[in-house]
């Protein structure tokens, strides 16, 4: 771990019970230094010209919905996209964003490994959240415009590159009881997370704390790599 990093002091993200469930680590002045000081518009153009709207269902035995026939839109990117276009980003993963994760584990876990380059594919991937349309309240798709409530795969970092400004929306819901399924039980014992650009939360109890994240305001943006 670098003596940079060490002297890093994060955030902690502390649940209703005191326990940190996360650590939010400051790292605008990074993507600074590898990629420039247009690093978030360089994202936001890279979706605006390859992203794509893509639906899913919640038939995942990840997922933590009450009806896994449910389907969700969001704009994606895969990692290999954003290596060809923003390589310098690799480093980072492969690096500072690594030993965060690193640090943010339970003290007894093993050494964190990292994805080759050439599966970048399955490692990072850009989230972009799409906004209700002006009749979502009317209608009953509205849940197609947040993220599922799932449990992750593997230890997980959410990169914020550009946050919601509009009200409380987009905010990650985390549950504390790791057998919730369905919003209304998530919510009766979660944290609520405002995400704040140029930070990454390093989040390894992902694995066993279903999570979703909250519908966008029109014209609001919430933009990520996970």
């Amino acid at each position: 771990m670098n003596h940079e990093l060490l002297d890093r002091t994060p955030e902690s993200i502390i649940n209703q019970h005191g326990e940190t469930i996360a650590l939010r680590f400051e790292v605008s002045d990074l993507l600074e230094q590898h990629l420039g000081l247009d690093w978030q518009a360089q994202f936001e153009r890279l979706v605006g010209e390859q992203g794509k709207i893509t639906p899913h269902t919640a038939e995942d035995p990840t997922c933590r919905e009450t009806n896994p026939k449910d389907s969700f839109l969001l704009m994606k990117l895969d990692g290999q996209q954003v290596l060809h276009t923003i390589p310098d980003f690799w480093e980072l993963y492969q690096g500072d964003f690594r030993d965060m994760m690193q640090r943010a584990l339970p003290v007894d876990s093993e050494q964190m490994k990292t994805y080759e380059e050439e599966n970048a594919r399955d490692c990072l991937e850009v989230l972009s959240q799409l906004a209700p349309p002006d009749d979502a309240a009317n209608r009953s798709d509205t849940k197609h415009y947040r993220l599922d409530a799932h449990v992750d795969q593997r230890y997980s970092a959410i990169l914020c590159i550009k946050a919601p400004t509009l009200g409380s929306g987009g905010r990650l819901v985390i549950s504390n009881r790791p057998e919730a399924v369905g919003l209304d039980t998530i919510n009766q014992d979660a944290t609520f997370v405002q995400h704040k650009e140029g930070t990454v939360i390093c989040f390894p109890m992902g694995l066993k704390l279903p999570h979703y994240t909250e519908p966008i305001q029109k014209g609001d943006v919430r933009m990520v790599i996970s």
